[in-house]
């Protein structure tokens, strides 16, 4: 009876330290597991927002393009539209030569008539959303778009314009329209991997541009980054299920400074 008694003290015994040693293994396997998952996510933060930087640094460039640009469109204009249109076209023509292959630019009248174009599908009256026309003839000086789309080919573009006046006067607007699809390439060259996005915003939540596209145009205008984070910090990140594809992200955005332009960079959390 003793011996059997022994026994089973010593069964006991060995059933306890295997269970502390399970449950040893246990926790040192949560433990990893958080540790590698928070690593994860560090990195994965790390990479988004490295990524908003660079679409941030391609927003800067693209306002700095249009407004060179648009400026040198307005010097070129002239005084006043007249008979000389040649000379005007060749001023033009050299005022737009450096504009890259996914822009395009455009001289309309007062009236809304076409000027100049370097553009050989479509013209500004081919462009859906107008706004910008009746915003600037109103008095405004520049103006971006939201994207928008060209009737006539489905090309989607967003628009930087500017008044062009003289002594006061409304003579007409420069317009130049840049493929939506310019941020491709930064895509291409993320870490970010399968489902990730890259995206440009205005300030007031409408979507400019974005990698990959969206069926729709999109408005954010009452989504919480453009209602509340935005106001609390011009930097970010956060966890959200996307309003566009309803794919759960992790999102790094950026207030792009002198500029109408909000960076967003977001890669599938699914990868973490």
């Amino acid at each position: 009876m003793g011996l059997t008694s022994g026994f089973t003290i010593v069964g006991r015994a060995a059933i306890a330290a295997v269970v502390c040693l399970f449950t040893a293994l246990c926790l040192v396997l949560a433990v990893w597991l958080h540790s590698s998952y928070s690593a994860a996510v560090k990195s994965g933060e790390q990479q988004v927002v490295a990524t908003a930087k660079i679409v941030a640094a391609n927003a800067v460039w693209i306002n700095s393009l249009a407004r060179q640009t648009l400026f040198r469109m307005d010097d070129a204009f002239g005084a006043a539209i007249g008979p000389d249109n040649g000379e005007r076209l060749r001023r033009l023509n050299i005022a737009t030569a450096e504009l890259p292959s996914t822009a395009t630019a455009y001289v309309l009248a007062s009236d809304g008539s076409l000027i100049y174009s370097t553009d050989r599908e479509s013209t500004p009256a081919d462009i859906v959303d107008r706004t910008y026309f009746q915003r600037l003839a109103n008095g405004a000086e520049a103006y971006t778009s939201a994207m928008t789309e060209m009737a006539n080919t489905g090309r989607r573009v967003f628009l930087s314009a500017a008044r062009i006046e003289r002594d006061r006067k409304f003579l007409g607007v420069a317009v130049l329209a840049f493929d939506v699809g310019m941020l491709r390439s930064i895509w291409d060259a993320s870490p970010l991997g399968p489902g990730s996005t890259v995206s440009i915003f205005r300030r007031d939540g409408k979507l400019i541009a974005r990698h990959p596209e969206p069926k729709e145009m999109v408005d954010l205008g009452n989504y919480v980054l453009f209602t509340d984070y935005m106001r609390k910090a011009t930097t970010g990140t956060y966890t959200s299920v996307s309003p566009v594809d309803q794919v759960r992200r992790l999102v790094a955005y950026r207030i792009v400074e002198r500029t109408p332009f909000v960076a967003i960079a977001s890669a599938e959390t699914s990868l973490f």
